[in-house]
């Protein structure tokens, strides 16, 4: 507990160097994103009624819950409502096309939109609780994607180098095949269809990884003839290759093909477009630890591959690769916040940031659609910024 503790104050104290006001904005940002069902919704948190108490926003969360009850217009004996009394979906009739937060508007049962109204009557204040969410989410899991893909392939083509490493040419044949054909799969994917067949690709992508790793196993074992295998040539290959090509052409190349994205889709494009900074970075470092005198000590002592890199390389990548993380969310927010500008982000239906600022383009005398929308992407790059610098200056 005590080592646990020891490297989570590091790590915070990595971080100890920006602006006060930067932490508060980013903990009041991960708070509405965290609860936004329960600050911007049309059903109450709890109520009573009929002498039962009901707890809409939390069933509505974790479990499915109809959608076309008229909570508003149902008599409770009390209820506690959210601060924001509409969801990013509620179309106001009466306050369509956009209109101004002032004075404050309200809709035909008392709730005020205290942001105004968008060119469908949606509610702006629930629009931008729901677009942090959104910006929140795919900004970090996108940049965990390609954390994760990025530092296995730097750290391995660091590592080994071109001369360390041995294998069957078969079985690296069946690993390359399983897992371009695992990406085809999955970005391919229409999310909206039903669970069982999420379930049924999910399980066959399973299997084949099974397949593929019994399938090296026994070619390792039947065929003894092994070769070098140069992983710092095809990392920096795969690297350069990926780096070459602007990234944004591929995105839009990819979305113009096929349509408006899911959720998921997004953030495996943008993960897929950004390990190669994380490869590079963790590549670099990598051949640079490689050399130290503990590294070959520890090969003295018996020690496998994995538990040098897990003991003696990866715990000196961690801070770089922090600071880049954190600057990767933010380009990520970026870029989500850009294709929805241009109409090739998440469906209508998903409001977001962009999304909002397009509209501002549409009418352009709702300035109140560029204004809120533009302040919380303004201050969330910059607040990421500010506690990336921070982090680097350490």
């Amino acid at each position: 507990m005590n080592k646990l503790a020891n490297h989570i104050k590091t790590f915070f104290d990595r971080f100890s160097g920006a602006p006060g006001w930067v932490y508060l904005y980013l903990s009041f940002l991960l708070f509405i994103s965290a609860f936004s069902p329960f600050i911007a919704n049309n059903k109450p948190i709890v109520c009573r009624e009929a002498g039962h108490l009901r707890c809409p926003v939390i069933k509505g969360v974790y479990s499915p819950i109809q959608t076309d009850i008229q909570w508003k217009t149902k008599t409770y004996e009390w209820a506690i409502w959210p601060p924001i009394r509409f969801s990013s979906q509620d179309i106001d009739l009466s306050h369509h096309p956009p209109d101004s937060p002032f004075p404050l508007m309200r809709d035909p049962f008392g709730a005020p939109h205290y942001l105004g109204t968008d060119e469908l009557g949606r509610d702006v204040a629930a629009g931008i609780i729901h677009g942090a969410f959104l910006s929140v989410s795919i900004g970090i899991l996108s940049m965990l994607i390609a954390l994760a893909i990025g530092t296995l392939i730097g750290v391995i083509s660091g590592y080994y180098g071109n001369y360390h490493l041995k294998a069957s040419p078969e079985g690296l044949a069946i690993l390359l095949s399983t897992t371009l054909l695992s990406w085809y799969w999955i970005a391919t994917y229409d999310t909206t269809s039903s669970v069982s067949n999420r379930i049924t690709l999910y399980g066959i992508i399973f299997l084949l990884w099974i397949i593929a790793f019994f399938g090296m196993k026994w070619l390792t074992t039947s065929y003894r003839t092994k070769r070098f295998v140069y992983v710092d040539k095809l990392g920096t290959l795969f690297i350069q290759l990926f780096t070459s090509i602007p990234g944004a052409f591929i995105l839009l190349t990819y979305l113009v093909l096929t349509g408006r994205p899911s959720m998921l889709k997004v953030i495996l494009i943008i993960g897929i477009m950004s390990w190669p900074r994380f490869a590079d970075l963790a590549r670099v470092q990598t051949l640079r630890i490689r050399s130290g005198h503990y590294i070959l000590a520890a090969k003295l002592k018996g020690l496998s591959d994995w538990s040098i890199i897990k003991e003696h390389v990866l715990p000196f990548l961690w801070p770089t690769i922090t600071t880049h993380l954190i600057f990767g969310i933010g380009s990520a927010i970026l870029i989500e916040a850009s294709i929805s500008f241009l109409g090739l982000g998440l469906s209508g239906e998903q409001v977001t940031w962009g999304g909002l600022l397009a509209s501002a383009r549409r009418h352009i005398e709702a300035w109140w659609l560029m204004a809120f929308a533009g302040i919380m992407l303004l201050l969330t790059i910059y607040a990421l910024h500010l506690l990336a610098r921070a982090a680097r200056s350490k």
